[in-house]
């Protein structure tokens, strides 16, 4: 699926399995099928009954890659995850990261 950020950015997010949500942010240069699903993590956490969330962050992986440098102001990722944390309506998650994440 796709979100449009705080300032219009499309931000490609994946959902895998129900339950309690997780959200899983990938680290520097990578995406959420990269960190996460290549090497099981999304899937182990879908299979113990989570509901995981796979964002990927403004210029990675299927997001928008925009080329201006106003597009990325220091808090830019955080305010993308909580665009996304507020589309989906969620008060009660986890979150996890790994390096940028």
């Amino acid at each position: 699926m796709r979100i449009k950020s705080f300032d219009g950015t499309s931000l490609s997010v994946k959902i895998i399995g129900e339950g309690r949500p997780v959200v899983l942010v990938h680290g520097f240069l990578s995406s959420g099928k990269v960190n996460w699903e290549d090497y099981g993590t999304a899937t182990l956490l879908a299979e113990r009954g989570f509901q995981v969330i796979l964002p990927d962050l403004r210029g990675h992986g299927g997001s928008d890659v925009p080329t201006e440098p106003s597009a990325y102001p220091p808090d830019v990722l955080a305010r993308d995850l909580a665009t996304l944390i507020e589309h989906l309506g969620l008060a009660d998650y986890d979150l996890l990261g790994y390096s940028l994440g």
